[in-house]
């Protein structure tokens, strides 16, 4: 996420109004400073969000892919006589890195003999298995945690939109009173063209350019986050309905995921990516990047997603694990040239052109406003989520011991559930961070734009 309040200074900036302070300057001093405070509010948010996303990704990361593999070298190293103290000490550091609980831990103090051994290796087996049984647990308690950080976020974002939108009434209510001609061709601002640049250059339309990222936001907001929810909203359904037992529950399972394949709106995400996608070290084997049209800042909306039919039974579950694991929805550049911050020459803009920034930037501060009555789909998902999950903790817990052969599976099966997870949340909050930032920066240059006259 990025930093959204960044600004030239920490108090209004009074001397874009000319040599002297009038009530109207005065007041729009005030009004860029509560929106100002708003925004960093937002940031505070923002980094409490960042701080608790690794846990969920290294929580996912152990419990349904790393050790299982583990469970599956144990049994090969128990059926050849059991580990030795190296593998268990390695074992332990192992659990530590990940931070599973003691019952986990294997004692190296007792490997006198081979019966030691294989001793030693049954009791590591039986405390990851639990362990992995204890997952939804531990995952459900940081998806509380997430979604109480991410509500704050929002709450903190529908309180700013209506604060930019004032500062932008109040820079076009100014503009309307403004004539004459510019005493500069043009002023320097900085951070530019990480915020305000299109195709590499600063653009020559900008009220035209503001203008297309609202139709991409209309797309992201609707089109594409409903069918992120209806995408969810089926593999919940197929969890909640899960049998485990026996092999025609588990290909019963598979058709029912494949029925729920994500869907990617074309009329949205209507760019190709041919290569690799920027700040993402390698689109997957099997998967495809489409993008939205390029909008300010030199950003997109990417969507990674994988193409082509789903196998049966437990084969069909693993290829919509990962699939549904490596689907990804989300806001990058759209070069891999990394943006320069550095201060930049831009032209000043005509007063009706500031008029018209300022118009589009309530436009954009409307959306998000807007997006609060759709807030309600995502929080009814997340209680969704939650059942699913317990009915899925229900289906499996002992499964693996009851039919051979399935703790791959019911891992395949519990990777689905964080990326489901975050299939509700994206693509519309990452899309609105966008929106704040760029509003911020195109209302500092109608103002600085203004401060010309």
């Amino acid at each position: 996420m990025g930093r959204l309040a960044r600004t030239l200074g920490s108090r209004p900036a009074n001397e874009n109004y000319g040599a002297g302070v009038d009530d109207d300057a005065a007041q729009a001093a005030l009004i860029e400073l509560d929106t100002r405070t708003a925004l960093e509010e937002v940031d505070r948010a923002e980094v409490a969000i960042n701080q608790d996303l690794p846990e969920g990704e290294d929580l996912s990361e152990a419990l349904n892919d790393t050790y299982p593999e583990v469970v599956e070298i144990l049994e090969n190293a128990q059926e050849a006589g059991g580990i030795s103290v190296e593998c268990a000490a390695l074992l332990n550091l192992l659990n530590r890195v990940h931070g599973a609980d003691g019952r986990v831990g294997v004692a190296v103090e007792s490997f006198a003999d081979a019966g030691s051994r294989r001793q030693a290796t049954r009791v590591a087996i039986e405390g990851i298995k639990a362990t992995m049984k204890d997952w939804w647990r531990r995952l459900k308690a940081w998806f509380a945690k997430m979604r109480t950080k991410l509500k704050t976020w929002w709450e903190k974002t529908w309180a700013a939109a209506p604060r930019l939108k004032a500062q932008a009434q109040s820079i076009r209510d100014r503009a309307s009173k403004t004539s004459g001609v510019a005493k500069e061709k043009n002023f320097e601002m900085v951070r530019v063209q990480q915020t305000l640049y299109v195709g590499g250059s600063f653009p020559s339309d900008m009220p035209g350019a503001l203008q297309k990222m609202n139709q991409i936001a209309n797309g992201i907001f609707n089109t594409a986050q409903t069918d992120c929810l209806k995408s969810a909203e089926g593999i919940m359904n197929a969890i909640e309905g899960a049998s485990f037992n026996d092999e025609a529950g588990i290909n019963a399972f598979a058709t029912a995921l494949g029925q729920s394949l994500p869907a990617v709106p074309g009329n949205v995400f209507n760019q190709q990516v041919s290569g690799d996608v920027p700040d993402v070290a390698k689109v997957g084997n099997g998967f495809t990047a489409k993008r939205t049209d390029e909008f300010l800042g030199g950003k997109c909306v990417y969507a990674i997603y994988q193409s082509g039919s789903i196998g049966d039974g437990a084969e069909g579950i693993k290829q919509m694990a990962d699939l549904i694991s490596g689907s990804r929805t989300f806001v990058g550049p759209v070069s891999k040239k990394e943006a320069d911050d550095s201060a930049k020459q831009v032209p000043v803009a005509a007063a009706n052109a500031v008029q018209r920034i300022c118009d589009e930037v309530i436009h954009l501060c409307d959306a998000i406003e807007a997006y609060k009555r759709n807030f309600t789909a995502q929080e009814k998902a997340h209680d969704h989520l939650n059942k699913a999950g317990d009915a899925l903790d229900r289906a499996t817990n002992g499964s693996d011991d009851k039919v051979e052969g399935l703790t791959r599976v019911i891992s395949d099966v519990k990777r689905i559930v964080p990326a489901v997870h975050r299939f509700i949340d994206e693509p519309s909050t990452s899309f609105a961070r966008e929106f704040l930032n760029v509003g911020r920066f195109a209302l500092q240059y109608a103002d600085k734009s203004l401060a010309q006259y």
